[in-house]
């Protein structure tokens, strides 16, 4: 195959169906129980996020590695990268109680903004995130 974006045999590169897989996980760890098929029990709540975050984790550790070994940041190394890729990862979820919470004023705004909006969870499931 003839081209300049082929990438066969180069640096091994983010998995860009890996990324999405982690992006769906990461609203259900936002938003429980909405982009789940089976229902999920309140009393299950606490492990099935627990396991899910612990999934999140090795994964996006992975593909953030991946990243870095493509295009490190000056002055790091390549034994460096597993470290500085699981220091970004926990930066990176440790945000996320604040997108939650920003997500939230979102959905009561729109929620509020719109008078043919039923409840806060059609704004979840029906909206554009």
């Amino acid at each position: 195959m003839r081209g300049k974006v082929n990438h066969a045999g180069g640096k091994h590169l983010p998995s860009k169906s890996s990324i999405a897989e982690i992006a769906l996980d990461l609203l259900r760890l936002l938003f429980p129980g909405f982009f789940d098929g089976p229902t999920i029990h309140s009393s299950a709540m606490k492990d099935v996020t627990d396991g899910l975050l612990g999934e999140v984790i090795s994964r996006l550790i992975f593909e953030i590695a991946k990243s870095l070994k493509y295009a490190p940041p000056d002055g790091v190394s390549q034994t460096d990268i597993p470290k500085l890729a699981q220091k970004q990862t926990f930066e990176f979820l440790s945000a996320l109680p604040w997108i939650r919470e920003l997500l939230e004023t979102d959905t009561d705004a729109a929620y509020e903004g719109d008078p043919a909006a039923l409840s806060r969870e059609e704004v979840v499931l029906a909206y554009p995130l």
